[in-house]
């Protein structure tokens, strides 16, 4: 049988196209799955008014030999994602090809169909037995064989014709309006995935952004990270109308780790003076409150120990005082990230990275992700000295007054890089002077995080009228 040739790529490139979708989407609903059900897959199909493939079974069986979805009761994407959606869906369709050749259990049938499509690819597809044709009817569900004879797909796949150039997803920007958002049809497969874990379509392509999908988008992850998705996709700055509802929905987070009460602000204040202590205190929950890692508690309560600060781990589990055994979260970290660099390498399996995974934080997995797609931009310029030096002492006070009680204030503040000020809204908790300069530990209702303000950039809203 001839080469498939670029005349054909049209009819291909669109049939290749349309099972990336199936793929996609399927793979991205299997995210949303509370109980392991085809009847509860296909609802998520008809929420979305999008037509489910027929026999999920196969299709579940398919994307779990390509190492797409794994193998659990309850199965989930695997770590092997991203690097595939960053293909061209030529490729993708050849990917999943293999994968129907690799399906079955027994050697014994995976080596005929591997013989099958060899023999299809060289010679005209005629005299076909039965047992033949029993397995070529599941390539239909493929879109590469229809009418007993290989469709564009099935013959582009089978030569391993690449795909051309610029055929690899961007198109036109998304169309964002206040409370909805339009992508286009060949929009990137990774910014669309990033985009989904955050809102679901409620039509192909098609996604609400009202008062109650940001309430269910700030439940999945940090809505800075959405409003980062929708700008790349945008290719521009959201409105701010559309920013500020987007961050000013109300979350509640549950954070894992140990809270360490001190009886006075300034037992906490004297331990945070301790430059081995300060990197461990720098989530604070309050003026004598902080949260501390599990795996940081054996250094902390040694550090305390040594500053004369005496500690009641009474109500602390065992686990958590005595010193850990084995590897730490930190080092899981360094193992995924170094993982998923090199996923593609043959001696990498996917159940190495899954295995890791489990003991990484999301956060940690998603900076891993974005680090593993390509060199980080090179690290901001030393900020300029800005708004007010040196800090007037009232400054010192009121902020520590503010703290006390607990009170938030709204200041103008210039971040480093030449940026220009902005107002935040702050929560102060700890004023702290390091050498020369103060700073200021506060939780920032914009970002939604504790956060450190330098003094000497900053201005308390009515400042400048009361100087």
């Amino acid at each position: 049988m001839p080469e498939a040739s670029f005349s054909t790529q049209p009819d291909a490139l669109a049939a290749a196209r349309q099972l990336s979708d199936h793929a996609f989407h399927l793979l991205s609903s299997a995210r949303w799955l509370d109980r392991p059900s085809y009847r509860r897959w296909r609802r998520q199909f008809r929420c979305q008014r999008r037509p489910p493939p027929g026999r999920l079974s196969f299709w579940a069986r398919l994307l779990q030999a390509a190492g797409l979805l794994t193998t659990d009761r309850l199965p989930r994407p695997t770590l092997l994602l991203p690097a595939w959606l960053m293909r061209g869906p030529l490729e993708q369709s050849a990917g999943l090809l293999a994968a129907w050749v690799n399906m079955p259990e027994t050697a014994r049938t995976r080596q005929v169909r591997s013989n099958l499509l060899r023999s299809l690819r060289h010679n005209p597809p005629t005299g076909l037995k039965p047992w033949q044709r029993r397995e070529l009817s599941s390539l239909r569900l493929l879109g590469m064989w229809q009418e007993d004879d290989l469709t564009p797909l099935g013959r582009a796949a089978l030569s391993g014709l690449p795909t051309p150039a610029g055929q690899t997803g961007g198109g036109a920007a998304w169309t964002i309006g206040l409370f909805a958002l339009q992508t286009n049809p060949a929009a990137r497969a990774d910014l669309l995935w990033d985009l989904e874990a955050f809102l679901q379509p409620y039509l192909p392509g098609r996604y609400l952004l009202t008062h109650a999908a940001l309430r269910a988008a700030a439940a999945r992850g940090d809505l800075n990270e959405l409003c980062s998705i929708l700008e790349q996709g945008a290719g521009h700055k959201l409105p701010p109308e559309l920013r500020r509802r987007i961050l000013g929905q109300p979350t509640t987070r549950l954070l894992r780790g140990c809270v360490l009460e001190f009886s006075s602000p300034s037992e906490l204040a004297r331990a945070r003076a301790s430059p081995t202590l300060a990197p461990l205190l720098e989530r604070l929950l309050s003026t004598r409150h902080v949260l501390a890692g599990e795996d940081d508690i054996p250094a902390l309560l040694r550090g305390l120990q040594r500053l004369g600060i005496p500690v009641d781990a009474s109500a602390a589990p065992p686990s958590l005082v005595a010193p850990p055994a084995g590897l730490t979260q930190e080092d899981y970290a360094h193992l995924y990230r170094l993982a998923l660099e090199h996923s593609t390498h043959p001696s990498v399996s996917p159940g190495l990275l899954d295995r890791l995974a489990q003991n990484v934080p999301p956060a940690v997995r998603r900076a891993a992700r974005r680090q593993a797609r390509g060199p980080q931009p090179p690290p901001a310029a030393p900020p300029p000295r800005a708004i007010g030096a040196p800090v007037p002492l009232w400054r010192v006070q009121e902020l520590r007054r503010l703290a006390s009680l607990e009170e938030s204030v709204t200041v103008l503040y210039q971040a480093a890089g030449g940026q220009p000020p902005r107002r935040r809204h702050i929560l102060p908790l700890l004023v702290e002077q390091r050498g020369q300069q103060y700073y200021l530990l506060a939780f920032c209702h914009e970002r939604r995080a504790n956060r450190t303000f330098r003094l000497d950039r900053m201005l308390i809203e009515g400042e400048r009228a009361k100087k």
